[in-house]
């Protein structure tokens, strides 16, 4: 498995928010909401080079701490990437994320689990990395998914 390490400055995402545990069906029920109404928030989505949507799936400790998850799960924002100062319309929310560095591996649906264990407990400790905030999920322009995991706060 190829980890690639980013520091990504802070940036702000809008989206569906929910909470529950892991593994349960109201994170694919956030994401019906969220693709059914992208349209309303498309003027404030922030666009990459090639003029594409940043998506993101979002975690945090249910203090917003971008902690990680416990046992009982936490919060998710299903959501995009928003220019900065841009406010949430009504039905969505808004999260602020803070710069980290992050290490940065590809997963298929298939191999989530697989991929978030091997990073966790191989991958972070063998090269001297302790995990520092919450996992996201991020939805590449090239089609490949991808876990970000914190290792350093910036």
């Amino acid at each position: 498995m190829e980890i690639r390490i980013v520091d990504k400055p802070a940036f702000a995402v809008v989206g569906k928010e929910g909470s529950g545990e892991p593994g349960g069906e109201w994170i694919r029920a956030l994401w019906d909401d969220a693709n059914s109404h992208f349209a309303e928030i498309f003027p404030i989505i922030a666009k990459d080079r090639l003029g594409k949507a940043q998506v993101w799936g979002l975690m945090s400790d249910a203090g917003r701490g971008f902690l990680p998850w416990d046992e009982r799960g936490g919060l998710y924002l299903a959501g995009c990437e928003v220019r900065p100062g841009a406010s949430a319309p009504d039905g969505w929310s808004r999260w602020d994320v803070p710069a980290y560095r992050y290490a940065v591996a590809e997963y298929t649906e298939g191999t989530y689990n697989e991929v978030f264990r091997e990073v966790t407990g191989d991958w972070l400790p063998k090269n001297g990395h302790k995990l520092s905030g919450a996992v996201h999920e991020f939805y590449p322009v090239n089609g490949a998914l991808e876990l970000w995991f914190p290792i350093k706060k910036l």
